[in-house]
């Protein structure tokens, strides 16, 4: 069995800032919904369907891949929208609120700077 990822965020303040503002961004633009998971480490995010929605989502993906290794993101095509499901183990719960209110274009709770 391999070591269990650490619930940290690799970024430095400036690049978690500049990825926090991109994720506003498209909250802001294209973020139709938000479904929390009844857990409380876990949402679904259904935004607008278009190709530079999809990419830039894409992108917040593969970038949290590399920053927060321990967040689950998915993107899917559904009922004419996108859907990001965006999840975590339960020790994570604060961090995936925090990426969710980006999206939501409210402030974060601060908690990865």
């Amino acid at each position: 069995m391999g070591e269990p990822i650490p619930i940290a965020c690799s970024l430095d303040a400036d690049s978690y800032a500049t990825r926090l503002a991109a994720v506003r961004e498209i909250g802001e633009i294209a973020l139709l919904r938000t479904q929390r998971h009844d857990e409380g480490s876990g949402a679904d995010l259904f935004f607008r369907d278009g190709d530079e929605t999809r990419r830039r989502l894409r992108e917040v993906i593969e970038g949290e891949a590399t920053c927060c290794a321990f967040l689950d993101m998915n993107l899917d095509a559904e009922d004419g929208m996108l859907r990001l499901s965006i999840s975590g183990p339960a020790d994570a719960a604060l961090v995936v609120e925090d990426l969710v209110q980006s999206f939501e274009a409210r402030p974060g709770l601060g908690i990865r700077s």
